[in-house]
């Protein structure tokens, strides 16, 4: 009988020790519940010198302003407003209406410290028609 590879022991071990934590979480209901024993304390002073505290953004989650300023339609825009994207007609045309309130939520990240923003923009309000732009493809 030939010996099993170092991969397939370790596949098999790791199953077996997934299978292992799941029923050891697993509460008698179907429900997972992870106890934690310590609330943990962070500080900044756990983190480096140096270190940036951030936050991220994206567009379609957060710019709302649907078609304002001659914004054309983005995939998303087209999709979610299919019949069954969202709960109850839900769709982002006005999302967290940053495009109206940056300044505020920019004030509220500098309360709070954040040091550092990701944001973006939709493409299709920075080029909101993009066809006549291209050379014909036929």
């Amino acid at each position: 009988m030939k010996p099993k590879s170092p991969t397939a022991c370790l596949f098999f071990f790791l199953i077996s020790a997934h299978a292992q934590l799941l029923e050891d979480s697993n509460n008698g209901d179907g429900v997972f519940k992870i106890e934690e024993n310590e609330e943990t304390q962070i500080k900044r002073s756990d983190f480096p010198s140096g270190f940036l505290f951030g936050a991220a953004t994206s567009a379609y989650q957060v710019e709302g302003a649907y078609l304002e300023d001659a914004k054309s339609l983005s995939n998303w825009d087209v999709f979610c407003h299919t019949v069954g994207c969202g709960e109850n007609g839900e769709n982002g045309d006005i999302a967290d209406d940053h495009y109206h309130m940056f300044l505020r939520d920019i004030e509220l990240m500098h309360s709070l410290g954040i040091q550092a923003y990701r944001f973006s923009i939709s493409w299709a309000r920075i080029l909101p028609s993009i066809y006549p732009i291209l050379p014909s493809l036929n």
